[in-house]
């Protein structure tokens, strides 16, 4: 090895700092303790040494990798970490227990503190936050932050004297947690930029364990203080306590190493799988609408649901579905405009049966996710109608065979096309116009028409309505205009939807501003003269009118918004 290599370089920085912080704690800390909590702190740092001089010298000995490694689970130095932090948690409830005479808060925080340290030696064997913690790491700098927060407080209570062994322990934890809190995931991506192929064979993969060893240590000692303090002299029978029980931990920590290796990883994939199957079951009760859609060979499509962002729309897919019909299935999703029947955007995608998470809904049917995502291409027109179209197929040689569909609660495009939903793509508002004309219920506002002064019977009256909307739609509306003659009465109805066929009323959305040019043919018949002009809107279903106000707010009679007038000439 290279004399000035960095693995050798680090190495060094590490023995250094080892000794300057053993030093001090030898010159200022261990004299203040007790005889035995002087042999006790001793033998814990020598099995430390001990630990890591085995780990360097024989970590090419393949047969001692797994129980020697400073990087891997379940080993000598994971036993020895995880003895050390429960001796200090031990040793800190027994000071509790037996400083009757010191303060009542002191007693709490000592408590406190075995729970936190005894916690700590959990997590350090069973890995409990980074197996069920999805962000563990960030939960420990928070609890971390808050208990030296309280430890301060504490500290300030304290004599002068005493205020050195709560620096010692904030200082043991603070080296333990840049180890293993803070180093830990940076080694781990520079590792992979050094080119190590496994992190375990990483040099800069130990730091991180040497500086959580010595941090662990200091927390040792501080507890050992404590207890110096509370019990100078102990009883015979709570020195061999405190000799056997680190010894009897250790022992039972390696067997259960190992004999037990390899339960809590099965224990752990049964954890997730379980809350998986609920997340799962959790987001098709939550995410998904309910339909039935029957297609051949009992596949049902049974939940969809679909999101919809600015680069793409994202839909799940609950399909009923034995596994044995999975190979070569696929199904397909247009986005087809209503007004004119065609297809803007596709995706296909193969169905993924055997590796979705899946779980058994009340019926003991097997119900699996499928998870597409269509990209919206830049072109794709705004402020249309759009069904979401549906069809299943499979595979067969180059060609692929569509499912006819069997049942469904869906509307039908073919036997073989259903529709799950309709959606509209947003456009940029533009300002609405200043003097709006009229308001009506829901939301719904006509801010500008304008009305051409002359036409001709048979020819096509062009007139353009902007309309505006302040919540999202939830029904179909119609549009009329009324052309009443000023002289006889007669008169003249056309109707349509406000902005034509393109987009229905019940898929105007918040925000929404757009303007629709209508062409309406004069009868060739109709009466020449000068026609006022009334609109408004009303409900297809009961023909019944919508609240119509002017622009003051100001309801307008018969809910008909007046807009002028209109000369209709003879051929």
């Amino acid at each position: 090895m290279d004399a000035f290599s960095p693995s050798v370089i680090v190495r060094l920085f590490l023995v250094a700092l080892y000794t300057i912080v053993c030093a001090i704690v030898y010159w200022r800390l261990i004299p203040r303790l007790s005889p035995m909590a002087k042999r006790l702190a001793t033998a814990m740092l020598a099995a430390q040494v001990l630990a890591i001089t085995l780990a360097l010298e024989l970590r090419l000995v393949r047969q001692l990798t797994w129980i020697l490694s400073m990087t891997t689970e379940y080993n000598i130095p994971t036993a020895l970490a995880t003895t050390q932090l429960a001796l200090a948690g031990v040793i800190a409830l027994a000071a509790s227990g037996l400083g009757r005479a010191m303060p009542l808060a002191r007693r709490r925080y000592l408590v406190a503190l075995a729970a936190v340290l005894l916690f700590m030696a959990l997590d350090e064997f069973l890995s409990v936050s980074n197996r069920f913690l999805e962000n563990g790491r960030y939960v420990y700098i928070v609890l971390g932050a808050v208990f030296a927060m309280v430890s301060g407080v504490y500290a300030r209570r304290e004599p002068r004297h005493a205020k050195i062994w709560y620096i010692c322990l904030l200082a043991g934890l603070a080296i333990a947690a840049t180890g293993e809190l803070l180093l830990s995931p940076v080694t781990s991506s520079t590792c992979n930029r050094l080119g190590f192929k496994a992190e375990s064979k990483c040099f800069l993969r130990s730091v991180a364990e040497w500086l959580e060893f010595l941090g662990i240590w200091l927390v040792l000692i501080s507890a050992l203080s404590f207890f110096t303090d509370v019990a100078p002299t102990p009883s015979r029978r709570t020195r061999l306590a405190l000799v056997l029980l680190p010894l009897a931990l250790f022992a039972y920590l390696m067997l259960f190493s190992l004999f037990v290796r390899g339960r809590l990883d099965r224990l752990q994939i049964g954890i997730k799988q379980q809350y998986n199957e609920w997340s799962f079951a959790h987001e098709y009760r939550a995410h998904a609408w309910p339909t039935a859609i029957q297609l051949n060979y009992g596949i049902q499509l049974t939940g969809v649901g679909f999101s919809h962002e600015q680069e793409a729309i994202h839909f799940r897919l609950f399909v009923s579905n034995p596994q044995e019909q999975c190979q070569g299935l696929g199904f397909s999703i247009h986005l087809v405009d209503q007004e004119f029947g065609k297809s803007v955007a596709s995706l296909d995608r193969n169905a993924s049966c055997r590796y979705s998470y899946k779980f058994t809904d009340p019926d003991g049917n097997k119900i699996y996710r499928q998870l597409m995502s269509l990209s919206i291409p830049p072109q794709l027109p705004t402020n249309r109608a759009l069904w979401i179209v549906l069809t299943a197929w499979r595979a067969l040689g180059d060609g692929f065979a569509p499912f006819p569909i069997v049942s469904s609660d869906r509307q039908l495009l073919s036997d073989t096309q259903v529709v799950l939903g309709e959606l509209v793509l947003p456009r940029d508002s533009i300002a609405a116009a200043a003097n709006q004309l009229a308001s009506f219920d829901h939301g719904l506002t006509l801010e500008d028409v304008h009305l051409p002064a002359k036409a001709h019977v048979g020819d096509t009256l062009s007139i353009p309505f902007s309309w505006s909307a302040e919540t999202d739609g939830l029904e179909d509306y119609t549009q009329f205009l009324h052309f009443f003659h000023e002289e006889h009465g007669g008169q003249w109805v056309y109707d349509q939807q406000p902005l034509g066929a393109r987009l229905p009323t019940r898929l105007w959305y918040r925000g929404l501003a757009d303007t629709e040019i209508w062409q309406a043919p004069i009868p060739d018949d109709l009466a020449p003269g000068t026609y006022t002009v009334f609109t408004g809107l009303y409900r297809p279903s009961d023909l019944k009118r919508l609240t119509a106000r002017d622009a003051a707010g100001e309801s307008l009679t018969d809910d008909r918004v007046p807009l002028g007038s209109v000369t209709i000439e003879g051929t």
